[in-house]
């Protein structure tokens, strides 16, 4: 049974969210591997979708001997200010005789972010015209936003490095964490 939920299938694209927490109009390509032995699988595959979300078709029926693999294509919307949590598929395996095992499976969303060019000085001061416009919301996987200090993370690249550089406050007395500030 576990290798069936582990490689019985799986969701083959992320769905990008913006800085603004928007998605484009998205295809999505859903792989379905019957790894059973001797048994055909015959069900749905259902999509489970919170509100402002969308996927056509909100269901499919699968077919498959065993060892047989297929690939579903699914149109993924979503209008609205907040898309976590995202949509989940579930689809049934026949693992023996009359037992099944749900696989239920969430949409991968993806936040993007800006990201600067240019090579900062590695010094701690994030006054660099590199480190511009931070990421500030940060969400849990359930979709809710995170419970945290206030947090501003900055993404910069050259030719050769990536960089991130974090600026982290303490409410309890206000200051931002600097290099050797902290217990």
């Amino acid at each position: 049974m576990d290798r069936i939920l582990r490689i019985g299938r799986g969701i083959h694209r992320r769905v990008p969210v913006d800085d603004n927490l928007a998605l484009a109009d998205s295809q999505v390509l859903v792989k379905v591997r019957n790894v059973t032995a001797g048994t055909r699988l015959e069900d749905t595959l259902r999509w489970d979708t919170a509100a402002g979300w969308t996927v056509e078709p909100g269901k499919a029926p699968v077919s498959l001997a065993a060892g047989d693999s297929t690939s579903l294509s699914f149109k993924v919307r979503y209008q609205g200010t907040r898309p976590y949590p995202g949509p989940t598929l579930s689809l049934p395996f026949a693992f023996a005789p009359g037992k099944t095992a749900r696989w239920v499976r969430s949409l991968s969303l993806v936040r993007t972010t800006g990201c600067y060019s240019g090579t900062p000085k590695i010094d701690g001061d994030l006054s660099d015209p590199v480190w511009q416009k931070p990421e500030t919301r940060l969400f849990d996987q359930d979709g809710s936003e995170m419970k945290t200090e206030p947090v501003g993370f900055y993404f910069a690249y050259d030719e050769h490095n990536l960089y991130l550089a974090a600026r982290c406050t303490e409410s309890r007395n206000g200051l931002a964490c600097r290099p050797g500030c902290g217990p």
